[in-house]
């Protein structure tokens, strides 16, 4: 990697899109990107490699800003309009030695942040003051999750083990994977379906899922 001097630019959204990375494998919740960036602004700027001009991180906020514009949104904060364009600060001056090296920090800037937790108690104490306040959107925490964590949290309290609280659960979890051509579409079912039921977007998925 260069020792060039990193600075900060301003480019066209619909510019960045075209100089995202092919190969990257990363899936994004959209929907949620959006909440936080019509509540937060814009406020990471993606980056990009000098050597390919192709962008190693922010792909997601990117691709979700994008869409913002073509739907004619407000405009966010920290986000400019020139000529009719949405721009927005992109970090500049770095240039990875190859391309491998590139993507090598491009999955792990993705896979890192799956190896942190949460100190429950202390992030159920801000949850709450973000809903007593009206903030919580934007967050990806909905009431629901808040609700669950806080009942984790008093469980945890009240010195149920883990191993009981997982025997003693009617809840269990999966994960599942939807291709690329179908994910907008999944995503869509689940949002309509939260907005006409006025329910999580956990309970949803189970009511499609079971074609309630």
């Amino acid at each position: 990697m260069t020792a060039d001097t990193l600075r900060i630019e301003t480019m066209a959204v619909a510019d960045c899109v075209s100089r995202f990375e092919p190969r990257n494998a990363r899936v994004h919740d959209l929907p949620t990107i959006k909440a936080s960036i019509r509540e937060s602004g814009f406020v990471s700027p993606p980056m990009l490699n000098e050597a390919t001009g192709r962008f190693v991180f922010g792909h997601g906020r990117l691709q979700a800003l994008y869409e913002m514009e073509q739907a004619s949104e407000s405009l966010p904060s920290r986000v400019t309009d020139k000529g009719g364009q949405w721009r927005v600060p992109v970090l500049r001056g770095l240039s990875f030695d190859s391309q491998r090296d590139a993507l090598r920090y491009l999955v792990a800037d993705n896979r890192t942040p799956e190896f942190a937790s949460w100190e429950l108690p202390d992030l159920g104490e801000i949850l709450v003051e973000l809903r007593d306040a009206d903030k919580l959107v934007g967050t990806g925490y909905t009431n629901d999750d808040l609700d669950a964590l806080l009942k984790q949290v008093e469980d945890s309290l009240r010195g149920v083990g883990e191993g009981e609280a997982e025997e003693n659960s009617r809840l269990k979890s999966f994960t599942f994977q939807v291709s690329a051509d179908d994910y907008d579409a999944v995503t869509t079912a689940i949002e309509t379906y939260v907005a006409q039921h006025s329910v999580s977007k956990n309970d949803a998925f189970v009511a499609l899922c079971l074609g309630r």
